[in-house]
């Protein structure tokens, strides 16, 4: 019987001594350095138990086994009772009690048993609620020497890792510590920053999207760490607690996202790994319904703490597989780039096993985050520089077999003109001295197509002529590139049919040949050459003789034998003005001419398929050329005619290619179109000199608006 009662004293002494509350004695030998081992704890799971009833009860307590715990991903509360003597001699003290991002942080002085002061932390309430404005949770003690104090702290978590650094810090240290900490992160962010502002500048130049990714990855992981430091909470969002909960997990996983993403272009994964491409896009789909998860609350939230925790180690294993397998398939892959991912995965398992409390120690797995980063961003820094270097000597080699391909273009294009100049020179005298110069300006084509330009304004009259030929007129010439396909002609001729008395005419055509640039140019000169030539061949009297002329010698020029022949030609309208019987003469090959007639004035007389509009003052008329082409060799040999309209003084005669009336743009990006067209002529024609040439481009311009245009524009008016 005595035996029974020994054993059962000796049981009862062993569980009070276990549930007994420590006391811990500050000296030298335990300030600033954690001492969590030295408590016991009580996790309430439902979170129901409230720090009265808590101190009235009698429960099991466990101990902590680290110096400094993780706690597990939890959705609890926690309560450490714990006693402390001073043993020093001041009386200040900062009690250091949790991670940053823990929800609910209470520190209570106890005495006889009863509450006497609350004290309030964890990013669940508002950062001017706390009494010291530090991003972690910290407490101000004060216990004069030589006397012992009771506490009560209670710890309350959503579900994220709690953490317990318990940590007594004397004045001086405290504040060295804030400093120095602050001082590393500013450091750690700051390089961050500069590495995602110097990597947009480059991702900005060559337009290359694994440099953008590479960016918004290296800023996700200065905003998570950022946020898992407390910063967030404490500079971006003090007064919103759900906030702040829930920044640490939006920014992680949208950190594993962008270095997921950020791996799969730079090593061109759906290219060289389309099997292992289809898993990268699930991952990636996994995490973004994670992020959609993490911004929710209750359970799902609770939920995404482990889930995030988990994609995010997924992800950098699966880089690391795409790595290997890149490898596998003989694809080269940088060094660094490889190591950068080693160091991550090294860190980033530390960092998540610690999270999974599988690592005690909460400092030994944040810091191997941090520094892992460090050195990842260093080396894919380093990656990324070695890649813009690449890239820059793929464009310098691609930049010259540019510049050979166009020396090879330009030396068959020489020989295009050095083939046609001679055709010409057979046939008239004065095109041969034109030829000559225009054979000596081509000979530096192939140094440049500016200077290819050159050449082709020779052909454009000269203002001196246009204002003594067409002394009241407007004109709008926008090539799409460096040369144009569409020219416009002035000339002044005599006519010279052995029938009838020679008469001066002043001509003006408007030519839209074949494509823009380079192969219009080359077309443009086709078509001058045998206009200028049918200024002199008697049998060239009209406008509609003029334009089968030029249909002869354009189908002559680009007919190689009876098997090839090229498919090219132009539209034009061509304009004769008798001044002396005040008589237009019109031809148009698959063109239109607009004539612009005051409503005060008589209306001429026009046949059915003249179509007519109006504004306010004045008429519109649209005479239609010929429905063919120049140089359509499948249209027949269907000649082109000639119609002639007496002109009043005020008339307005205009010529235009169809670039202005197809560009782009207006808010629903659509074609102008010729019914504006049309409306924007009306406006022009009540206007007077320069203001005509500034509103028909000022109308284009701000219709195409940012869109680029589409053809070569020319717009040609004459006001008799």
């Amino acid at each position: 019987m005595r035996a029974l009662y020994l054993l059962l004293l000796l049981f009862f002494s062993y569980v009070g001594a276990a549930n007994a509350q420590p006391v811990i004695e500050l000296d030298s030998s335990v300030v600033n350095r954690s001492i969590a081992n030295r408590l016991l704890y009580y996790r309430d799971g439902t979170k129901s138990l409230t720090p009265e009833q808590f101190l009235k009860s009698d429960l099991p307590l466990e101990r902590v086994h680290a110096g400094e715990a993780n706690l597990d991903f939890a959705n609890a509360r926690f309560f450490f009772r714990f006693r402390v003597k001073n043993m020093l001699a001041y009386p200040d003290f900062f009690l250091r009690t949790a991670r940053p991002i823990t929800n609910k942080v209470f520190l209570y002085e106890i005495e006889n048993g009863k509450i006497v002061k609350r004290m309030v932390n964890g990013d669940s309430f508002s950062f001017k609620a706390r009494e010291i404005r530090d991003k972690n949770p910290v407490f101000r003690l004060s216990i004069p020497p030589g006397t012992e104090k009771e506490y009560l702290l209670e710890l309350e978590s959503d579900g994220e890792m709690i953490s317990l650094p318990f940590i007594f810090r004397d004045r001086e240290s405290a504040v060295g510590i804030m400093y120095n900490t602050q001082f590393l992160s500013g450091f750690y962010y700051g390089m961050l920053i500069l590495v995602g502002i110097l990597f947009f500048f480059f991702y900005l130049v060559l337009r290359e999207r694994s440099f953008l990714f590479y960016v918004l990855y290296a800023l996700c992981l200065a905003w998570m760490q950022f946020s898992l430091d407390g910063y967030s909470y404490q500079y971006f969002f003090p007064g919103a607690p759900w906030f702040a909960n829930h920044v640490v997990l939006f920014s992680a996983g949208l950190t594993s996202f962008f270095v997921t993403i950020y791996c799969k272009t730079y090593l061109q994964v759906p290219l060289r790994l389309p099997v292992f491409n289809r898993y990268l896009n699930i991952v990636l789909l996994v995490i973004i319904a994670a992020i959609g998860i993490s911004l929710t609350n209750g359970v799902l939230y609770r939920l995404s703490y482990p889930l995030i925790n988990g994609l995010s180690l997924l992800s950098i294993v699966s880089a690391n597989v795409a790595i290997f397998l890149t490898r596998y398939r003989g694809y080269s892959v940088s060094v660094f780039f490889t190591l950068a991912y080693t160091v991550l995965i090294l860190g980033a398992v530390i960092f998540i096993l610690g999270n999974f409390n599988v690592i005690g120690d909460p400092t030994v797995s944040l810091n191997a985050l941090k520094i892992s980063s460090v050195v990842e961003v260093l080396l894919l820094s380093i990656t990324m520089a070695n890649k813009y270097r690449e890239l820059q000597q793929q464009k310098e080699a691609s930049d010259r077999e540019l510049l050979k391909n166009l020396a090879e273009r330009n030396e068959l294009m020489d020989s295009i003109n050095t083939r046609l100049e001679a055709e010409v020179r057979e046939r008239t005298s004065e095109i041969e001295s034109q030829k000559q110069e225009i054979e000596s300006q081509n000979k530096n084509i192939i140094d440049s197509l500016q200077y290819a330009l050159r050449i082709q304004k020779t052909i454009l009259p000269a203002s001196e002529k246009m204002k003594k030929l067409i002394p009241d007129h407007f004109c709008l010439y926008r090539p799409k590139d460096i040369v144009s396909g569409d020219f416009y002609f002035v000339e002044s001729t005599q006519t010279t049919a052995p029938d009838s008395e020679s008469r001066k005419l002043i001509l003006f055509s408007v030519v839209d040949c074949t494509g823009h640039g380079v192969p219009g140019a080359l077309m443009s000169l086709i078509a001058y050459n045998y206009l200028k030539q049918g200024l002199t061949e008697r049998n060239v009297n009209s406008p509609g003789e003029a334009l089968n002329h030029l249909d002869l010698g354009v189908q002559q020029s680009l007919q190689h034998n009876s098997e090839e022949t090229l498919r090219d030609g132009m539209d034009i309208g061509f304009c004769a003005f008798d001044p002396e019987k005040r008589l237009l003469y019109f031809s148009g090959a698959h063109h239109s001419m607009y004539f612009v007639r005051s409503k005060d004035k008589p209306q001429p007389e026009v046949t059915e398929n003249v179509r007519r509009f109006e504004d306010g003052q004045h008429i519109l008329y649209e005479y239609r050329g010929t429905r063919r082409a120049i140089g359509d060799q499948y249209q027949g040999r269907k000649r082109f005619e000639t119609i002639s309209i007496p002109i009043e003084e005020g008339d307005y005669v205009i010529l235009f290619s169809d670039g202005y009336a197809d560009q782009f743009g207006g808010s629903r990006q659509k074609k102008l179109g010729y019914r504006r067209f049309r409306e924007i002529l009306l406006e022009v024609v009540s206007l007077e000199g320069k203001k005509r040439d500034e509103h028909l481009a000022a109308a284009f311009d701000s219709y195409r608006g940012r869109e680029e245009q589409v053809d070569d524009v020319l717009v040609l008016g004459v006001r008799f």
